[in-house]
């Protein structure tokens, strides 16, 4: 069972989930040879991509997708904007602070100049702006936050600041809670940031999903699976989405209209599968 407790960080509290269950099998190694970028059966794959472990929606024709580093042999990381209609890939370049950060730790002050970034969350802000926080394991271990804006070439991520982590802490994903906090995942230790929302969980090594009820401290319900989930997501119709067995090293599955897309640890592409694929 997890162990929970309290951790500040200005005005923003990290959470730690641990995992619990038998040892998985090991993923797919990143050095399998990937299949052609043709479609199976129902199973488009949109390539063009390296490593994005994380998606989520940016609005109904685009996905806003976090690219690793390490795992297919490239360097950089970032975040991008995806058309699932014509397959474009953009990188998002990033604008630091003109002054002080507006959130996060004071001794953080520019973006990070070689980003890890791993899990993200994407919200809508009560300022209409689209914000983004993401866990970095580059340069510095910590969360990053930042704010969708354009410039005269295009949109960008304005960076506004970031909390650091211990070096000891190995984060996951990061999802965002009213008020400016956020929650944080990783096989580990946990630690926890309460108000009046439950919070999904994956146990990956446990195989199952867990709710944490903040206001009982405790995990109010699960449900067992068959295999190893990764990152949720939620549903247009309220139902949790996980990752698809078709695709080696499946981490998290966002739905756009009729269709669910897939991202990959690994690889250089996610999978576009029709929602009434059988």
């Amino acid at each position: 069972m997890a162990k929970w407790k309290n951790w500040n960080a200005g005005t923003v509290l990290l959470m730690l989930a641990s995992a619990v269950g038998a040892e998985p099998s090991a993923p797919p190694a990143a050095s399998v040879p990937l299949p052609p970028c043709v479609a199976a059966d129902a199973f488009t794959p949109i390539c063009g991509l390296h490593a994005p472990e994380d998606l989520d929606t940016l609005d109904e024709s685009r996905l806003l997708v976090v690219q690793m580093r390490g795992m297919t042999g490239t360097d950089d990381s970032n975040l991008a904007v995806l058309s699932v209609a014509s397959g474009d890939v953009r990188v998002l370049p990033v604008r630091p602070s003109a002054g002080t950060p507006a959130w996060g730790d004071a001794s953080c002050m520019k973006p990070d100049s070689r980003p890890g970034l791993h899990g993200f969350d994407r919200w809508i802000e009560a300022d209409g702006k689209v914000r983004v926080l993401v866990v970095n394991h580059g340069t510095r271990s910590s969360i990053e936050r930042y704010r969708l804006d354009r410039d005269d070439s295009g949109e960008l991520l304005a960076w506004e600041g970031c909390v650091l982590v211990p070096a000891d802490i190995e984060l996951n994903d990061v999802a965002a809670l009213p008020g400016g906090g956020f929650a944080a995942t990783v096989m580990g230790e946990a630690r926890h940031f309460g108000n009046d929302v439950g919070l999904f969980y994956a146990a990956w090594t446990g195989r199952r999903i867990l709710k944490y009820d903040r206001d009982a401290k405790a995990i109010g319900a699960r449900a067992d699976l068959d295999y190893l989930p990764d990152n949720l997501s939620w549903s247009p119709d309220g139902t949790i989405a996980g990752p698809a067995r078709v695709l080696g090293g499946a981490s998290v599955a966002v739905r756009i209209g009729e269709a669910h897309y897939v991202s990959a640890f690994s690889g250089d592409r996610i999978l576009r599968i029709p929602t009434d694929a059988k």
